[in-house]
């Protein structure tokens, strides 16, 4: 039987087509936010995959590996900020702060959902070089201004890993057991509240700390409402607070959301964090993220000296889900007019589609 990997999916000319547009309307708000283009490899050293500030464990169990006639060992791309990381570490000459964009096809061998594909394609906007929260609020705002383009009303919800990283701190949540504590938080979204505690107790976190955290992390209210909560708690002066106030300061339209609770599972985040919802959809998923990631450069290079970096990911396949679910006609194919020969030899049409052509209309014929 002929048929398609699991978790894999072929992409027919309907579909392609909207595909093009969308990723033709994402480059044109790319360049206007100064991003240039780059393009990385679809395979990787494994030890560039696996490094200690990359993916993490749980994102290791989903590699695609494979070894090459040399016996190298070798995996699939599961981002492509792992691979951009790389392309910094290998050329010290890039001036600073450095900005680009790339869109490809990556890979996770995970559980396969109606959403949730084994090759899919990501489009990331990355800025390396700065610590400046401008950069984080730039990807912010581009994603409000690109998803606005494509006619999409979207939220941006908005974290910062230093202020999970402060409420365990004063929770005194061991360091050796955070890492852990924030995967069970990012799984919030999949599973029961019940359920995460369950996961994080079996850590040999005490229930009260547990409650504590929860209390924190479900504050309601207005973004400064919800800040000032836990700057009571955490400390007014605490470098995520501080950092979450002034990029709230740049992005203070009613769809960007501070919330306490988004984790993103993967280890390599140090600062602020973001995810993109499409409210009023079908979709339920995550169809945009990214986050500030200070370590992974240097860590690649072995290096003690912090690479500052800061990016956003837009998931394409679940856009186009949205999109399409949005618009009640599909564009079924490029052409625009298309030419039947009625009594007519093909050589004098020939002249005519080709002139069509020249002109700038997409023509096919009949033949």
């Amino acid at each position: 039987m002929v048929d398609t990997a699991k978790g894999t999916r072929d992409i027919v000319p309907e579909e392609a087509i909207l595909f093009q547009e969308i990723q033709d309307i994402f480059k044109k708000n790319f360049e206007l936010f100064g991003f240039n283009p780059l393009q990385t490899p679809t395979l990787e050293l494994f030890e560039t995959l696996s490094s200690k500030y990359t993916g993490g464990a749980e994102i290791l169990k989903e590699t695609f590996q494979l070894s090459d006639q040399g016996q190298r060992k070798l995996g699939l791309r599961y981002d492509l900020t792992v691979p951009f990381s790389r392309f910094v570490a290998m050329n010290p000459q890039l001036k600073m702060p450095f900005k680009r964009y790339q869109i490809g096809s990556v890979f996770r061998d995970g559980p396969v959902g109606s959403n949730r594909l084994r090759e899919f394609t990501q489009c990331d906007c990355d800025v390396v070089g700065t610590k400046s929260i401008v950069a984080d609020a730039e990807c912010v705002q581009l994603f409000l201004q690109a998803f606005a383009a494509l006619g999409l009303d979207v939220e941006v919800r908005v974290n910062n890993r230093k202020i999970l990283d402060a409420m365990m701190n004063t929770l005194q949540i061991s360091l050796d057991k955070r890492s852990s504590v924030i995967l069970a938080i990012d799984k919030l979204d999949k599973k029961s509240r019940k359920d995460v505690e369950e996961e994080i107790y079996t850590l040999g976190v005490k229930k009260d700390v547990v409650a504590k955290l929860f209390e924190l992390l479900n504050l309601q209210g207005s973004n400064t409402k919800i800040l000032d909560g836990i700057a009571a708690f955490v400390g007014k002066d605490a470098e995520g607070v501080v950092e979450m106030r002034e990029l709230l300061s740049y992005c203070s339209q009613k769809n960007v959301l501070f919330v306490p609770s988004l984790a993103r599972g993967l280890a390599y985040y140090t600062g602020s964090i973001f995810e993109v919802y499409a409210p009023g959809t079908s979709v339920t998923s995550a169809i945009g993220s990214g986050g500030r990631y200070d370590k992974m450069i240097g860590s690649l290079l072995g290096s003690t000296q912090e690479y500052p970096a800061v990016g956003c990911s837009f998931g394409l396949d679940r856009i186009m889900a949205v999109v399409a679910e949005k618009r009640k006609q599909r564009v079924k194919s490029v052409v625009k007019v298309f030419v039947i020969p009625i009594g007519l030899s093909l050589d004098k049409v020939w002249p005519v589609v080709m002139e069509l052509r020249e002109k700038g209309v997409a023509t096919d014929m009949y033949f």
